[in-house]
């Protein structure tokens, strides 16, 4: 790669995808990556570097740390199943991909106080603690502190409302509220939440992303306070199937939830609702629920976050 230091340097799609002996690579080799031998490679120090490409370092299952001082994009699912991946050290990042980490072995990371997007799932199933260098200057993100130090995650969609991107699984909560406002579940946001309990949903939640429970598996108990049920978002297998694994598993392999309610109505839409149905085989009414207008929880949650 270029060792000029007036060069930027952008890691295109897919650079280096599965290059299973991939553990180590600096800018200021000369020759750049053609012929690169990767044998004896053990980490990756990428001075120049200012973006990392989707899926770039994707499969690089040998490589064991980054280092990014000048990066400002990580691509999705940019270092995915890079499976000893345990250091990633970042300076000037300011946005990372869908599932830009999943399958690494992270156990913490320090963000910069730029960055400003974290997409769904970006450190999924990771028992990760992040931290922030310095104050926060995004607009956009919303960071929630829980009572033990770890936080929630927050991204603002163009419409004004939230998707929720980041849970810690290593948290110890067993019972969680998701933010009223937020209108989306982000994919894989909770994938291993094995302390998860209980979980509430406001109404204005429309969307609950592929995976976005999945291996949650002590969850219980969901209570949703809105009239119209979420869309299950799901994958699609090479039959084109649909494959519904939205909450603790895949729908057919799972037993015991019940979903509470705020009425009878809402019960029997939610009983038609073959998805929601498929994996709820209890649905009950509880009268201390109040129904909500979606619209309007979205409206008051923008209120606070003016304050916030």
């Amino acid at each position: 790669l270029p060792t000029k230091s007036d060069v930027d340097v952008v890691i295109g799609l897919g650079a280096f995808y599965e290059c299973a002996s991939l553990s180590s690579y600096s800018t200021h080799r000369r020759g750049g990556m053609f012929g690169l031998d990767t044998s004896t490679i053990t980490g990756i120090n990428f001075d120049r570097v200012i973006e990392i490409g989707d899926y770039a370092f994707a499969g690089c299952e040998t490589l064991t740390s980054v280092s990014l001082p000048v990066a400002t994009i990580i691509g999705q699912y940019a270092f995915t199943n890079a499976n000893s991946l345990s250091s990633v050290s970042l300076s000037a990042v300011e946005s990372i991909g869908v599932g830009a980490f999943i399958n690494t072995s992270l156990s913490s990371i320090t963000l910069p106080n730029t960055i400003d997007y974290i997409g769904a799932g970006a450190f999924a199933g990771l028992g990760l603690t992040i931290s922030f260098r310095g104050t926060l200057t995004s607009e956009n993100l919303i960071i929630e502190s829980l009572s033990d130090g770890n936080y929630v995650i927050y991204n603002t969609l163009g419409d004004g409302s939230y998707e929720l991107v980041h849970y810690p699984i290593n948290t110890t909560a067993t019972s969680y509220s998701v933010k009223s406002g937020a209108s989306s579940i982000g994919a894989f946001t909770f994938y291993g939440a094995t302390n998860l309990i209980r979980l509430t949903l406001p109404a204005s939640v429309k969307y609950i992303g592929h995976a976005a429970f999945y291996n949650c598996s002590a969850l219980s108990t969901v209570v949703f306070s809105g009239s119209t049920a979420p869309a299950l978002l799901a994958e699609y297998s090479s039959s084109s199937d649909e494959l519904y694994c939205n909450f603790v598993d895949y729908a057919s392999n799972v037993s015991g939830l019940t979903l509470y309610v705020g009425s009878d109505s809402v019960k029997s839409s939610f009983a038609s609702n073959l998805n929601w149905a498929s994996f709820f085989s209890t649905i009950k009414v509880s009268t201390s629920i109040d129904v909500e207008d979606p619209d309007a929880t979205i409206e008051s949650f923008q209120e606070a976050m003016e304050d916030f």
